[in-house]
């Protein structure tokens, strides 16, 4: 469905999880994800 199959290396960060003996992905992936969002802080009356 993603296109991940046995010949796929591991993401940057990241790690395909496989199932033991083999490289066929298991169907987990596990990785670091960085998600930036603008920092603003909210207005507050009577502050």
């Amino acid at each position: 469905m993603a296109g991940i199959d046995a010949s796929t290396e591991d993401p940057q960060g990241g790690v395909i999880r496989r199932k033991p003996g083999t490289r066929e992905p298991s169907g987990v992936m596990e990785g670091t994800v960085l998600i930036r969002k603008p920092c603003s802080s909210p207005n507050r009356a009577g502050s």
